[in-house]
């Protein structure tokens, strides 16, 4: 692994104003082009850019990105956890964290910059389908991000994606243990406004998701996401309430298509490839519930391992 100087052994007037975070599982070209998105960005002299890579590309990039930080890690680490090691290799005053499969649009640092002075503790922005080809696409992309897609409003909240979030270091480091519990971002942010953070919406601050998926390929994907998510949840839970919340999971097949539809229908855009990439759309939430239910049953296992 790389190394890096703790924040506190940096002068301050070194430090930058962001770090960006990525934690790169998915391969050579799709974190290519987020770095090279990244290298073209307004403001890119005040950020620093670490990738923890679980691929194993960082050979491939280094001649190509001299100025990012490449962190190997082992292909067993999970994402909240690589993310959690970049937190703790950041030194900006702000971190950003995103994924090897997103491209942010050129004033995205300066955006972020303009949030910044408010009262906030955590920002993050929209996100934009940059995959628009495949109804399969579309439907993966109102799975993960019907609650973040742009058009988003902007305010006060406590629903924030993971992956175009920024955090104030100094909030994070305000919690002991915090960071290092490797948290899917839900969990993160709960603790967080518990602590008395304040998270904010920006919705000028976009990101594209570019990324296609096979069928099978992202029904896996959403049953893994969702036990890591339900054991994650409930960790150290007794048995009766694992019961109890396994029991209530396949109640997801109503209720996630339903609020998933009134999000959509209500922000006036992509309501045709809504219709049609409907029945692909529920199949994904079928794997969701099944996923919640595994978990709380039965714990994580290794599928925080496999979520990519």
């Amino acid at each position: 692994m790389s190394s890096t100087a703790p924040p506190d052994q940096h002068p301050a007037a070194s430090l930058p104003t962001f770090s960006v975070v990525i934690a790169a599982v998915n391969g050579y070209a799709p974190l290519a082009r987020c770095l090279q998105a990244i290298e073209r960005l307004e403001g890119r002299a005040h950020a620093e850019v670490i990738v923890i890579d679980r691929a194993n590309v960082a050979r491939r990039l280094k001649a190509e990105f001299p100025a990012t930080t490449l962190v190997t890690v082992s292909p067993e680490m999970t994402i909240p956890e690589m993310r959690s090691l970049g937190m703790r290799l950041a030194r900006g005053e702000w971190v950003i964290v995103t994924e090897d499969h997103c491209e942010p649009r050129p004033d995205w640092l300066q955006r972020f910059q303009a949030a910044a002075s408010g009262p906030w503790d955590v920002i993050a922005g929209a996100v934009v389908n940059g995959r628009r080809q495949r109804l399969v696409d579309w439907a993966a992309f109102f799975t993960e991000y019907s609650e973040y897609m742009a058009p988003r409003p902007a305010g006060e909240t406590a629903d924030l994606p993971g992956m175009n979030t920024a955090y104030r270091r100094q909030s994070l480091l305000a919690l002991p243990g915090l960071v290092e519990a490797g948290l899917w971002e839900t969990f993160l942010h709960a603790r967080l406004q518990a602590a008395g953070c304040r998270l904010y919406a920006a919705a000028d601050v976009l990101v594209d998701h570019c990324k296609s998926f096979g069928y099978r390929e992202f029904l896996s994907q959403r049953f893994y996401l969702a036990r890591s998510f339900a054991g994650m949840r409930l960790r150290g839970a007794p048995p009766v309430k694992r019961l109890a919340y396994g029991l209530a999971a396949p109640a997801l097949l109503f209720l996630l298509p339903v609020r998933t539809f009134r999000r959509i229908w209500r922000k006036g855009a992509h309501r045709r490839e809504l219709l049609l990439s409907f029945p692909i759309l529920l199949s994904f939430f079928a794997s969701w519930a099944a996923g919640e239910m595994v978990g709380y049953l039965f714990g994580e296992g290794d599928a925080s391992r496999k979520v990519e």
